[in-house]
């Protein structure tokens, strides 16, 4: 699917932020200013409507008193910061 988006410069470049933030290939083409109205920026791109894949990460908790938890979280990620790891991901609850 080709884009053209037309507007001010500031609004242009959250509209393609979201859309990349969805998971989407975002190409951009051309940003150039618009030649009628010097504050518009235009941009030309194409989506690729398929979803990227998703990684999914198995967190595995065993509690002080010994029960074991298991988290499956979609588009999990460790980050090691100093000495602490930052564990990030979704968890989709069906039955919520």
């Amino acid at each position: 699917m080709k884009l053209y988006v037309k507007g001010e410069p500031q609004e242009v470049e959250t509209f393609l932020d979201n859309v990349k933030s969805q998971k989407y290939d975002v190409i951009t083409h051309f940003k150039e200013k618009d030649c009628f109205y010097s504050d518009n920026l235009r941009v030309g791109a194409t989506i690729e409507m398929s979803e990227k894949s998703r990684q999914s990460l198995l967190v595995k908790i065993t509690t002080s008193d010994g029960n074991k938890i298991e988290l499956d979280l979609l588009d999990g990620k460790v980050i090691e910061m100093d000495q602490t790891k930052l564990i990030i991901g979704k968890v989709y609850d069906i039955f919520g």
